[in-house]
């Protein structure tokens, strides 16, 4: 994930992300724990990086996508490992990619994403 993109979309993901990480995150071998997707509003993803050494702390993260618009979503799995995930900006509306290592892949197309930390359990 581009983390200047993401930036010029939601710069306060950007800063709770390096606030809680200590820097930017790595979404590579990140888990894919829920998706929740709703007809209007807010639908969400929840994801569980894999762990890594420079994190201060590992807080699963949640990608709140606004009001989406398109999708494309493939092979759900019991366990869903990312190879990456990243950000296109196209006619004001924001892609959010996920490439496969185990499970599913595809896109998910929202107005706006914001990422926020969910509380370590």
């Amino acid at each position: 994930m581009d983390k200047k993109v993401i930036a010029e979309a939601t710069p306060s993901s950007v800063d709770t992300l390096e606030q809680h990480f200590g820097c930017w995150p790595s979404f590579h071998d990140a888990e894919l724990l829920e998706i929740h997707l709703a007809r209007k509003g807010q639908s969400h993803l929840v994801v569980r990086l894999a762990e890594n050494p420079n994190y201060k702390n590992r807080p699963d993260l949640k990608f709140i996508l606004n009001n989406v618009s398109d999708l494309e979503l493939e092979d759900f799995s019991s366990q869903n490992i990312l190879f990456d995930m990243h950000f296109e900006e196209s006619e004001g509306r924001w892609k959010l990619l996920l490439s496969p290592s185990y499970g599913i892949g595809g896109y998910v197309v929202a107005e706006d994403i914001t990422i926020m930390a969910l509380p370590v359990s």
